[in-house]
């Protein structure tokens, strides 16, 4: 299934560069603004906000009747609370209990084995490079003019544990997707309400024990953005 998703999502990018051939000059765009942390991505940083940037264009053919589409790339960053204190929640042989990390650390490898670590959690650093691909439908609610934005993206998480610090090394782009809602303000200024849709991390029990959050991990935020198109 996961191999079906991102090469959906690929198709779909490699789909943008038909219309784009036949088209004249593109309309670029620069795009950036605050992340609100929801789902998983809370979870993993224990903080609420974070920020975005992006570049890309969007065409119109003649003969898509006013739809539009947009291809694009750019960051996403969501800081750790470097403040928070870890734990495990383990077994050692006296039934369940929650130990600090640091507890866990100062073990000996002999005693870190003789335990079962049933559940852990951290918090994270959480930043990503993506890239994607865009359907825009002009609506209107009154007279006011919206656009509806809907698409399949592609994203690369560099995912840092904090306290202490330790690079995590899933590093696979993964598909995602993505829905919002864009309000023009003037002819070249828009702003944006996004929500996105990730994976990171798949539930692996043999080697790692569950995190919520952490692991698995669906890494999922809310952008509020402006742009403008040059």
């Amino acid at each position: 299934m996961k191999r079906t998703t991102i090469m959906i999502a690929g198709l779909a990018l490699a789909a943008a560069a038909t219309p784009l051939l036949a088209e004249g000059p593109l309309n670029l765009y620069i795009k950036g603004g605050l992340v609100s942390s929801q789902g998983d991505t809370r979870d993993m940083t224990n903080k609420g906000h974070g920020y975005t940037l992006e570049l890309g264009y969007i065409g119109a053919p003649a003969s898509w009747d006013g739809l539009q589409y947009r291809v694009y790339g750019g960051t996403v960053t969501i800081p750790g609370d470097s403040g928070f204190s870890p734990w495990l929640r383990v077994d050692r042989g006296n039934g369940s209990e929650t130990i600090p990390y640091s507890t866990y650390q100062a073990m000996t490898p002999s005693q870190q084995s003789a335990m079962t670590v049933f559940e852990r959690k951290f918090s994270y650093d959480v930043r990503g490079n993506f890239i994607g691909f865009d359907m825009i439908h002009p609506v209107k609610l009154g007279n006011v003019p919206f656009n509806v934005f809907l698409g399949p993206s592609l994203h690369q998480w560099f995912v840092t544990r904090v306290n202490p610090n330790e690079p995590q090394g899933d590093r696979n782009w993964r598909a995602g997707w993505r829905v919002g809602l864009g309000l023009p303000v003037a002819k070249d200024i828009e702003l944006n309400l996004t929500y996105v849709f990730t994976e990171w991390r798949s539930k692996d029990a043999a080697t790692m024990p569950y995190e919520k959050g952490g692991n698995p991990s669906r890494p999922a935020y809310l952008t509020l953005t402006g742009s403008y198109r040059f």
